[in-house]
Parts: C-alpha cells; structure tokens; sequence
C-alpha cells in the first residue's frame, strides 16, 4: 500500500467531504470545545515535545556528541511548537466529525480493488 497515494489521493476527499457537510449549528455549539483542545493540546504538545528533545539533546551532551551550549531548552521548544502545531486539532476534528470510521470504509474498498 503507498502512502503517497492514501495521503495525497484518498485522505483529501474524506475530509473534505466531511467539512463540507458538516452543519454550520454543530460547529458554532462545539467552537468552544473545539478551540480549547486545539490551544490547550498544541500547548501540551509543544511542552512534551520540547521536554523529550531537551533531554536528548542533554544525554548528546554526555556522550559527547556535540558541544555543551549549542543547543537550548528554547530552541527544544521551538522545535516542539513546529512539531506539534496540527496533530491535536486534526485528532480531535476527526474525533468530533467521525471520520475514522470514513477512512476505514475506504482502506476497505481500497483493500477489495
């Protein structure tokens, strides 16, 4: 199975589909819901994440890997804020709208082609 085809050619219909049908009410009641996952779970993110590097980036620094100074806890969190700035809004979207049961029925179909 190519990765390539799903995302560029089967995954852009499914949510498409699903943003283009979904019902302006639904969307304004959750908005609320929506923008707090979104901000609070890119904040959580983006703290895990940097955390994670820094602490690579420390035993790099044991081992001898490269030189105490060049990196900085500031830089991880750069890092994790680029990392983590979609994943926690498309997860809880495709939550919300059900669209993982969308992707299953077209992996299926794709399976049976």
């Amino acid at each position: 199975f190519d990765s390539e085809v799903f995302f560029n050619v089967l995954l852009p219909p499914v949510i498409f589909h699903a943003g283009y049908s979904l019902k302006k009410r639904h969307f304004f009641r959750n908005l609320g819901s929506i923008l707090t996952y979104a901000f609070l779970g890119t904040a959580i993110s983006c703290v895990v994440i940097g955390l994670i590097m820094y602490g690579f980036v420390k035993v790099m620094m044991q081992v001898g890997q490269i030189k105490s100074g060049d990196f900085h806890f500031t830089d991880c969190l750069f890092f994790g804020s680029l990392m983590s700035a979609t994943d926690p809004v498309r997860s809880d979207l495709w939550r919300m709208w059900h669209l993982y049961k969308y992707l299953h029925m077209s992996m299926q179909e794709r399976k049976r082609g």
